[in-house]
């Protein structure tokens, strides 16, 4: 490979992690690849800077302003301040009640809104009676199990099922739900984000995906659980955008890699 095919190759790569950037700043993995990478292209002035906000990174303070473009014009909040520390900027878009998720555990822990979606896909003619009954009785079991930490929405079932092609439901819900589609790959998994409790992840089929100092990032399996999605926007002191995304990307992502 010629050198000049090898450094635009490189250049293609760091807009990649550039872009992952502009959702989660602090993000160390994209930081080192892209002094990593300007070091072989031996461009001075990103080494300098990608090297500057990694040292930032590693020592928890981050001045988020400054990694913007002024000239756009970005949405105010007291979300960011400058040179906070990074757990204490993640702190401030949540509410200050504590026990928030488990004095309203009885609204994400409902069984109703995957047997509505389930109504959903037979309404629209993408499940037979049969195959909808042994759904519902496949959902009603698992939830009757005597361990909850291995209940799981519907969603995350249906690839699994001989009897459905997820692929077909995923676009449709795509199509009718209003909702932008994500796929989860194109974003690194931080701890940072795990703003959620992990059984409320695994009932309702939802985590965080991104926080920027615009909003709260959230993708779904289930984009039609209007009570889930009330919930979080009463949480976040940010807005929250809610995302579609599919079961794959979502499990990937969710389990940290």
């Amino acid at each position: 490979m010629s050198i000049s095919k090898n450094i635009e190759n490189l250049l293609d790569e760091a807009k990649v992690y550039e872009s992952v950037l502009e959702n989660m700043p602090h993000d160390e993995f994209a930081l080192k690849r892209l002094v990593e990478i300007y070091s072989q292209c031996e461009d001075q002035v990103k080494i300098r800077e990608f090297d500057h906000r990694l040292q930032h990174a590693q020592e928890g303070e981050l001045d988020i302003d400054s990694f913007y473009d002024h000239t756009k014009e970005q949405p105010k909040s007291k979300f960011f301040t400058q040179k906070s520390k990074i757990n204490d900027l993640i702190s401030l878009c949540k509410s200050e009640e504590e026990q928030y998720f488990t004095s309203h555990i009885d609204l994400w822990t409902q069984i109703r809104p995957h047997i509505d979606l389930l109504i959903r896909f037979r309404e629209w003619g993408m499940l037979d009676v049969s195959t909808y009954v042994d759904l519902c009785n496949h959902l009603i079991q698992s939830r009757n199990k005597d361990n909850p930490s291995i209940w799981r929405g519907i969603v995350s079932y249906l690839p699994d099922c001989d009897r459905v092609k997820y692929l077909d439901l995923l676009e449709a819900l795509k199509s009718r739900s209003g909702l932008q589609y994500v796929d989860l790959s194109e974003f690194h998994y931080s701890n940072e984000l795990e703003l959620l409790p992990k059984k409320l992840i695994s009932y309702a089929e939802l985590l965080i995906f991104s926080v920027t100092k615009a909003e709260v990032s959230v993708a779904m399996l289930n984009p039609f659980n209007q009570g889930l999605k009330d919930l979080l926007g009463n949480y976040f002191t940010l807005p929250v955008k809610f995302y579609l995304t599919d079961v794959q990307s979502f499990n990937t992502f969710a389990k940290g890699s």
